[in-house]
């Protein structure tokens, strides 16, 4: 029985060392082999699990009582393991491993504070004339009302011009006890708060959860609860193709926009700030290498074609293939080497310009329904991006009809993605970097008063988890990594490789996620991850200092996953 452990901690993982496996060889031959080159390293073994965190699926169909536990297989040699292969065990399948050899302890929750905030049209109205609350009733709230200075605490960076143009979906109510720590404003709906990920105390924290250590060194806090997580039998399967032959698409999108390397949305305004960079030294760029370079020593690769696009600007005239022949409309090329070249030249053509996310989406998934991918291949999109889609621009001066077209705009926008890529067929995972900013850098951007949708950004100038990027990969069984330090890039890469070749999951319950009185939002999900695939279980770490390190930073080594809960039920369980 494993020790209990504080819902933040985890124990330090301890990799086989080169001279203890060395003594392991030794002794088999000391056994009965004459050298230790008669043993056969063709035998495949487990030797690890690991994982891209919890996917809350069932959200799309506003669910909160079930997740996806995702996770990878692999063998000694680092190959990826899939249904059927022979490990020393005997072969992988339904009779040998099934869900009852996966468990997931010491469950916890982590609120993302402040930006999980669901973000609302305050001016809406029926064809009635009265108050319009539907995006809030599907989120699970009951009201939308705009961002109040004197009532609401979002922090000392986010000023939005007057409130008026910021809507948030409330909770309703009558009195003060209604709202947690909160107010009832005008006996109405509950005030909000925008708060660090870190705490001080239990008033820091949500109703129901505690200012907990991270670790007993380390003297940081974070705002937690328990929960009891629940694998549910017969739920085990394969979600990657089956073999290597199966015919696989992979296209890489990159978001090239002035934020990336601290240049500003206009032409006049393209001097770099490096405060305001995101990605100053293009890491984006290194962790994509890596990405096609592992991608090459993938048994599927023969069977892969690729293609790289970039995007940056307000149309369609920004997004832009680097691949193949885009002048016949294929941008896709058999060869990884060519993505690495295209790359360089994203790497290079870093200018001004806004993030037109949605349309590059949308023209993507397009382009390969034109070209039948969707009918020959499986595939796979990965879209990185630094901050949300904020193509759509207005006259701040303009009247508020013009200002509530261009939110519509926006909205619609996301909409066309969104069915594209569902039409498509593909499989959307999204690279979120979320990079703080500095002091002056923070000063520049925060909230440009052009956007149709202005977005608020905490103390630090970060965005936190966006709600549709959550959406877009919930609907297309894709994984939304979020990323708050360019460094963590390479090894959120670097998995990709490994979900596309052999991904499996198993349906689980998390009891916090399913309670009335736990927010609306974005959440981090800790806990410890066992797999018992070959009789050898192996455990993976969700924890804010990282899997591997006890001595890993939360930006740079956080592994806990990302997990959104949507709509409430009707009772506590």
């Amino acid at each position: 029985m494993k020790k209990s452990l504080s819902p933040l901690q985890r124990p330090g993982r301890k990799s086989v060392s080169l001279p203890l496996l060395m003594i392991l060889l030794l002794s088999a031959a000391g056994a009965g082999c004459d050298t230790v080159a008669e043993i056969s390293f063709d035998i495949r073994k487990f030797d690890k699990v690991i994982s891209p965190g919890p996917a809350h699926v069932s959200s799309c169909d506003q669910d909160d009582t079930t997740s996806q536990m995702r996770f990878i297989l692999l063998d000694q040699s680092g190959r990826v393991i899939r249904p059927g292969a022979q490990l020393t065990g005997g072969a992988l399948d339904g009779n040998t491993f099934t869900a009852s050899e996966v468990t997931v302890e010491d469950g916890v929750i982590m609120p993302v504070h402040g930006r999980s905030l669901q973000r609302c049209d305050h001016l809406k109205v029926d064809d009635e004339g009265n108050p319009d609350f539907s995006d809030c009733v599907t989120a699970g709230l009951a009201i939308c009302a705009p961002y109040d200075a004197a009532s609401d605490d979002l922090g000392k960076e986010f000023a939005p011009t007057d409130g008026g143009d910021v809507g948030f979906c409330r909770t309703a109510c009558t009195t003060d006890a209604e709202c947690g720590r909160g107010t009832c404003v005008d006996s109405t709906y509950c005030s909000i708060k925008n708060r660090s990920d870190f705490c001080s105390t239990d008033d820091d924290c949500p109703t129901g959860f505690e200012c907990t250590p991270i670790d007993s060194n380390s003297p940081q806090k974070m705002c937690s609860e328990p929960t009891d997580v629940t694998v549910k039998a017969g739920s085990l399967a394969f979600l990657s193709p089956p073999d290597d032959n199966t015919l696989r698409a992979l296209t890489v999108i990159m978001d090239n926009s002035g934020s990336i390397n601290g240049k500003g949305v206009t032409e006049d305004d393209s001097t770099v700030r490096i405060d305001r960079a995101t990605d100053p030294f293009d890491r984006r760029i290194a962790a994509s290498k890596l990405f096609f370079l592992n991608l090459k020593n993938q048994s599927y690769k023969a069977s892969t074609i690729i293609s790289v696009w970039s995007f940056r600007g307000e149309t369609a005239s920004g997004v832009t293939p680097h691949t193949g022949s885009p002048a016949a409309g294929n941008p896709f090329v058999v060869n990884s080497d060519v993505a690495n070249s295209a790359l360089e030249q994203i790497s290079q053509a870093s200018d001004f310009g806004r993030s037109n996310v949605f349309v590059a989406l949308e023209e993507v998934a397009n382009n390969g329904i034109e070209l039948g991918i969707t009918r020959s291949r499986n595939w796979t999109i990965v879209l990185f991006v630094d901050g949300p889609d904020d193509s759509v621009v207005v006259d701040p001066d303009e009247d508020e009809a013009t200002r509530d077209f261009a939110r519509q705009q926006w909205r619609s926008n996301y909409e066309r993605a969104l069915a594209a890529v569902t039409d498509a067929g593909a499989t959307v995972h999204i690279i979120h970097l979320d990079k703080g900013l500095g002091a002056n850098g923070l000063a520049v951007l925060k909230p440009d008063p052009e956007n149709a949708m202005p977005f608020p950004r905490d103390a630090d100038g970060r965005f936190g988890p966006l709600e549709e990027y959550a959406q877009i990969t919930c609907a297309t069984g894709g994984n939304y990594i979020y990323v708050r330090d360019p460094s963590a890039l390479n090894e959120k890469f670097d998995i990709l490789t490994d979900i596309i070749g052999g991904l499996w999951k198993v349906d689980v319950s998390i009891d916090t996620l399913a309670r009335t009185s736990i927010p609306n939002g974005a959440y981090r999900f800790g806990g410890t991850l066992t797999v018992n695939a070959d009789k050898t279980p192996d455990s993976y770490f969700f924890s804010p200092l990282g899997d591997e390190s006890a001595f890993g930073t939360v930006d740079k080594d956080d592994s806990r996953g990302l997990i959104f809960r949507r709509q409430g039920l009707d009772a506590d369980p």
